[in-house]
């Protein structure tokens, strides 16, 4: 039987953009704008402080079975910048 890709490691432009789309409602903290990085075969959240995000292939409770995915925080970045960018 072939091998299932996880959908965490394939690099495609419609994953990026459902990444990014999940990225802004799930990530908190004050957190954002984000973008996306495709890197050493994973998907990567990153915002505009520093903070950073891996994009994990998930299932179970809390996790959103269309979605399938979640993110674990690698960075915290700058805790001001946000702070700092509304004022």
């Amino acid at each position: 039987m072939p091998r299932l890709r996880l959908k965490s490691t394939q690099n495609f432009p419609h994953i990026g953009a459902e990444i990014l789309a999940k990225a802004k409602g799930s990530i908190e903290g004050g957190h954002g704008p984000f973008d996306t990085a495709f890197e050493h075969g994973q998907w990567f959240v990153l915002c505009q402080c520093g903070a950073s995000w891996s994009v994990v292939d998930a299932e179970g409770p809390g996790i959103d079975p269309d979605f399938g995915l979640d993110f674990e925080q690698l960075e915290d970045g700058d805790e001001d910048y946000h702070d700092e960018e509304e004022n």
